[in-house]
């Protein structure tokens, strides 16, 4: 377990969707987190983002207002393929901005640094993961093990199911910490074990800045634009 007054596990927090369902997040600015997108999803690929954040500590939440995710992102696809997991990212904004009180980490789109970069900078990740409860748990030292082309990385970090939607934390030059990527899921590996997958920020950094600024994005209940979705 992380100690969730400290920093950089304070900033994030559980993601429980209005169905009951649950994924972990982390806040990108004051009033804005990042997640995955299949977690605002249910079936008949329709976006669900009705939800409530709550800040590792417990003593902050706050509901989902709008959402920015991949208009091609396809939940059934997701689910019975690997084509395009890089798409597996969604932004969303609070009604309160739970980031003046714990903080919120920075964006940096590390695999776009290179390969020798990013292989060698050692990551650190927490999420809700099933074994260990309502309880942050997390990997204090693991590293990307492969860069792959469509967005997303290869990672030896512990997950499991409930990390999903968590944030990879490097630390960053003013002290403090960037998000590098998000938990997404596994890939079989027939003769061998799961391969771990993360989504690359650089699937998402040159969008957020216009979602955070209120210039983009979808409002709960509203349909978004380009989609069938709902």
């Amino acid at each position: 377990l992380v100690p969730v007054n400290q920093m950089p596990w304070r900033m994030m927090g559980t993601l429980l969707m209005d169905t009951g369902e649950s994924c972990t997040a982390t806040l990108i600015a004051r009033d804005v987190i990042v997640t995955a997108a299949h977690c605002i999803h249910s079936d008949g690929n329709r976006v669900n983002a009705a939800a409530r954040f709550t800040t590792a500590d417990g003593q902050s939440n706050a509901r989902v207002t709008a959402y920015l995710i991949d208009p091609r992102f396809n939940y059934q696809r997701f689910n019975t393929t690997d084509e395009i997991d890089g798409m597996d990212w969604a932004l969303l904004r609070l009604d309160q901005p739970l980031g003046d009180r714990v903080g919120f980490a920075g964006i940096r789109n590390l695999t776009g640094e290179g390969r020798a970069v990013a292989l060698a900078t050692d990551l650190q990740q927490a999420g809700y993961s099933w074994d260990t409860g309502e309880n942050l748990s997390g990997n204090l030292r693991c590293r990307m093990v492969v860069v792959h082309s469509d967005n997303t990385f290869a990672h030896e970090c512990d997950t499991t199911r409930g990390d999903s939607g968590s944030a990879f934390v490097v630390r960053n030059a003013r002290g403090g910490y960037d998000v590098v990527g998000t938990d997404s899921n596994f890939r079989s590996n027939p003769g061998g074990p799961f391969i771990y997958i993360a989504v690359s920020a650089s699937a998402w950094a040159a969008r957020a800045p216009d979602f955070i600024a209120g210039r983009s994005g979808t409002p709960i209940g509203q349909r978004a634009a380009g989609s069938g979705r709902k």
